[in-house]
């Protein structure tokens, strides 16, 4: 708690330390998701126009990109969703932080990193039961969600989970 009450300075109380160490987290993870956005924008995945050929049975033109869902928004709509996936995954590990200390996080990031990787690397549907409760895990939602706008594919619960 030495941050709490520095020498030349009146002492920060309990609720402003909270505050400032929220607000200084979700100003990070917003500049990082763009950052992180713009890494796929250099790759130059198709952000901005459609396939011309629109048929559901008929394959793609791979010269052409993939379609895009939401016309030239696309890149905001990805970058949204990165932003929101880095504030699931990383306002968990902030308050396990501030719950457990310093002598107990590292446990809980390998716990943490290992459970959302399993969970999104692999297809929960064709594991056994007991993986299940991968469905409940941020990482997990977040690859799903990002389906939505390259594959045209429909993510029922894209709009619950941003609501």
């Amino acid at each position: 708690m030495q941050y709490v009450t520095p020498g030349n300075h009146p002492p920060l109380k309990f609720p402003q330390l909270i505050l400032w160490r929220w607000c200084a987290t979700l100003s990070a993870y917003f500049m990082l998701s763009l950052a992180y956005s713009f890494v796929s924008l250099a790759f130059q995945i198709n952000f901005s126009h459609t396939n011309p050929i629109t048929s559901e049975t008929l394959p793609t033109l791979s010269s052409a990109g993939n379609p895009v869902s939401y016309g030239s928004g696309t890149f905001v709509v990805y970058w949204m969703l990165n932003f929101f996936g880095m504030i699931a995954l990383g306002l968990a590990c902030e308050n396990v932080a501030m719950v457990v200390g310093m002598p107990w996080m590292g446990l809980f990031l390998i716990f943490w990193v290992i459970t959302n990787v399993s969970t999104s690397f692999y297809d929960i549907e064709i594991a056994p039961g007991f993986y299940r409760w991968g469905y409940a895990w941020p990482l997990h939602s977040s690859k799903c969600h990002h389906h939505c706008p390259f594959f045209l594919t429909f993510f029922p619960s894209l709009t619950f989970s941003f609501s």
